[in-house]
């Protein structure tokens, strides 16, 4: 018969596994980039005044705070904004693209869903409305500086002569 000391060590190994498992089960990172995380992206659709609090509650929390980027470029092509980010890990590695919001002078928001990825850059394309009036048969941007939301920043950029717009000094 095992002496008391031999059960109470054997019962304090197994509790402290026990304890260690629940740790690794509790912190063990989750599967971001499941089907769950792909529909909430689609599906997201935040709004301009409470874009950070709605990309929390319609993405998660975790998959909001990971998020990690750095707008790169935002320039005219043909009768496209092109608005180019540079992401950071766990996204860089997810073929998802979180709605970033672009806003004219007029105060008119449209949301970019339409993005392409190389490595860690996202291109996000938006076509602006005929109606908008953005740009002319041409090409000529009419926007003479354009606002960005995306998640945990955003930025206002001033057109320059180039088709690019430049981030506006603060």
């Amino acid at each position: 018969m095992p002496t008391r000391g031999r059960v109470f060590l054997t019962l304090t190994v197994i509790a402290a596994a026990l304890v260690a498992v629940l740790l690794l089960v509790r912190n063990a990172p989750r599967n971001q980039d499941s089907d769950d995380l792909a529909q909430r992206t689609a599906q997201c659709g935040p709004t301009w005044r409470n874009y950070d609090e709605d990309i929390k509650a319609q993405l998660g929390a975790q998959a909001a705070a990971e998020w990690r980027g750095a707008p790169v470029q935002v320039r005219l092509v043909g009768q496209d904004i092109e608005v180019a980010f540079r992401l950071e890990e766990p996204w860089a590695a997810r073929d998802l693209a979180v709605p970033i919001l672009l806003r004219d002078p007029l105060g008119r928001t449209f949301t970019i869903r339409e993005a392409e990825r190389t490595d860690d850059l996202i291109v996000y394309r938006l076509q602006i409305p005929a109606d908008a009036g953005a740009a002319t048969s041409a090409g000529a941007a009419l926007f003479p500086h354009v606002e960005l939301r995306f998640p945990h920043g955003e930025m206002r950029a001033v057109l320059s002569e180039d088709g690019i717009w430049r981030r506006d000094a603060p």
